[in-house]
């Protein structure tokens, strides 16, 4: 997709619980706490949501394999919570995010179904359980029946050294869900860094099964998974190639106005629905941006709703035209880009 602030992030916000999880176990940890908090400030500085990734970090940074919960408080609880100490630049962020609220700046609407309900479908599409959940399922099934007929050779799933990634997963998976639960947006990124924890939950299974000796129950596992996958490679390229087109028409529009708009001209945005796909007022501001840099700062934009009224945003600057625009050859909506996709 656009990457974006996510995918910049990655990186560092992978490392950073990698590190937090080597100092638990390091002769010198102070080496590796340093490199979890520096990493994880990279990634808030990237966007704030990635505070998710804090108390997983904590946990790991605190529970060594082989240790109880309160043994892990005694020996390492003081050092792995100076790691919550970087979740102040996001707090004194959000309160001054809340104090000096602006239009055009995110609104947020409290904890709603609808986004929840949105939310969860992002995480399914995330982990491809549509394409996977068989395999997933069989696995489940395989470690079970595994450990009924040889149960000394698996190691029980939620003990020994599994226990505090199945908890780290879990810390991240709810931390990144209720991120994104107070607005009222959603984009296949915004599952980020929630879907790691679902991810760390699933190579846990994916452990136990590697441990289960082998039988024709685990060869159908590994099967199902092996299918799942392809099929998820194979909707990938329907995905990829969709988001191409669109940003291929989006290229057009504004390779057309920078070479054919006359001097001053005036340009109508039709806000759309971005929950449908339709293009809304922020694909606009962009659209704006984009001429602007290639030399057309003389074209305006004006950004308006479905009905002719204008809109106005912090971002862009006052429309000096009002509904004249929308008479002009120079009007970019959701109707010429199905008209294009077609």
């Amino acid at each position: 997709s656009l990457t974006l602030a996510e995918g910049v992030a990655m990186p560092y916000g992978v490392f950073a619980l990698i590190a937090a999880r080597r100092a638990a176990h390091s002769a010198k940890p102070w080496r590796w706490d340093v490199a979890a908090g520096l990493s994880v400030l990279v990634a808030l500085g990237c966007k704030n949501t990635f505070a998710a990734l804090v108390p997983a970090m904590v946990m790991l940074r605190m529970w060594s394999d082989g240790l109880s919960l309160r043994e892990a408080w005694k020996q390492n609880g003081t050092r792995a919570l100076l790691l919550a100490t970087t979740l102040a630049l996001p707090i004194g962020h959000f309160v001054y995010f809340k104090l000096h609220w602006h239009e055009g700046q995110y609104h947020t609407t409290g904890l709603t179904v609808g986004q929840t309900v949105r939310m969860l479908a992002s995480l399914k599409g995330a982990i491809g359980i549509d394409f996977l959940g068989v395999g997933f399922g069989l696995a489940a099934l395989a470690v079970w029946f595994g450990k009924r007929q040889h149960p000394g050779a698996v190691v029980p799933v939620g003990s020994g050294n599994t226990r505090p990634a199945i908890v780290a997963g879990v810390f991240l998976l709810l931390a990144g869900f209720a991120a994104y639960l107070p607005v009222d947006i959603i984009s296949g990124r915004y599952t980020i860094p929630a879907a790691w924890g679902l991810d760390i939950l699933i190579g846990v299974l994916f452990t136990a099964l590697l441990a289960v000796p082998r039988s024709a129950f685990t060869r159908l596992a590994w099967a199902g998974i092996a299918v799942g996958i392809a099929l998820v490679m194979a909707s990938l390229i329907g995905k990829e190639e969709k988001f191409a087109a669109r940003a291929n028409v989006l290229w057009d529009a504004v390779h057309y106005v920078e070479q054919n708009a006359p001097r001053d001209a005036r340009v109508a945005w039709v806000d759309g629905d971005a929950l449908k796909g339709e293009l809304d007022a922020e694909e606009g501001i962009h659209f704006r941006w984009h001429l602007l840099h290639r030399g057309r700062g003389d074209v305006k934009i004006g950004l308006f709703t479905a009905d002719g009224r204008p809109i106005e945003r912090i971002e862009h600057p006052r429309s000096e035209e009002h509904t004249s625009e929308l008479q002009s050859p120079y009007v970019i909506s959701y109707a010429v880009f199905c008209l294009k996709k077609k």
